[in-house]
């Protein structure tokens, strides 16, 4: 979580509370610049466009739950 936006260490706080009641493998930070820690990881979800330039490997999590998870929906393709 990005600790200068409004409330970013309050919902970094309910993150952390959800994945203690559901048992969830998760870790939660709360960082003055996450963009530059997210570069370092292996594999990366982001549709940051500086984030992306910078890492070697990423997953486009939106173009996946589009086409797999969400086929149901009637979607309009506004990309031109």
């Amino acid at each position: 979580m990005d600790r200068p936006i409004s409330n970013g260490g309050r919902l970094g706080k309910r993150i952390r509370d959800l994945t203690t009641e559901n048992a969830w493998n998760w870790t939660v930070e709360v960082v003055f610049n996450p963009d530059e820690e997210i570069i370092t990881w292996s594999v990366v979800i982001s549709s940051d466009s500086h984030v992306l330039n910078e890492t070697s490997r990423w997953v486009d999590l939106n173009r996946y739950l589009l086409d797999e998870r969400l086929k149901k929906f009637w979607l309009i393709d506004l990309s031109g």
